[in-house]
């Protein structure tokens, strides 16, 4: 499979959607823990535009296959 150059993030503050270049991206885990006791495992992509913190949800999947270090 073939990386995008950029991927789509949405930038909450300006309300709109921007394009991150791949070499400004990184990729983290959020664990949470839910009330009966299990962990939930949410994969991030992170980055910083402008001085703006984005984040976005993908599948772990998506999160694997992509090469970006990881924080």
């Amino acid at each position: 499979m073939d990386e995008p150059a950029e991927i789509p993030f949405y930038d909450v503050i300006h309300r709109q959607q921007v394009r991150v270049p791949i070499g400004q991206i990184h990729k983290s885990v959020f664990k949470q823990a839910t009330r009966n006791g299990k962990v939930r495992i949410h994969y991030l992509l992170t980055a910083r535009l402008n001085g703006t913190v984005l984040r976005k949800l993908v599948r772990r999947q998506d999160w694997l296959e992509l090469d970006v270090p990881q924080v």
